[in-house]
């Protein structure tokens, strides 16, 4: 996390998805009110990381476009409600 409440927070990727969100399950908890409780989740690919919007309210946006789903090269930056992660 880069920007947000959990600034500085970290999590591995591994082999299984990371689901970011307000749940108290998430694997990356945020309390950015404007999250949802399963936002988005995170995979580790060959030379991506691999992001899937779960149905987000407020949606996650990367470089200004909201997405569904896209694979994105390690350190670019996505924005979740008034959250900012990489």
């Amino acid at each position: 996390m880069v920007e947000g409440p959990e600034r500085g927070a970290t999590v591995e990727l591994g082999v299984d998805p990371v689901v970011v969100g307000s749940s108290a399950e998430a694997q990356l908890r945020l309390t950015d009110p404007r999250v949802s409780r399963r936002h988005l989740e995170l995979k580790a690919g060959s030379h991506a990381v691999l992001i899937t919007d779960l149905s987000s309210r407020n949606g996650t946006w990367f470089e200004g476009s909201r997405m569904r789903e896209i694979a994105l090269p390690p350190g670019a930056l996505l924005r979740v409600g008034d959250s900012w992660l990489t």
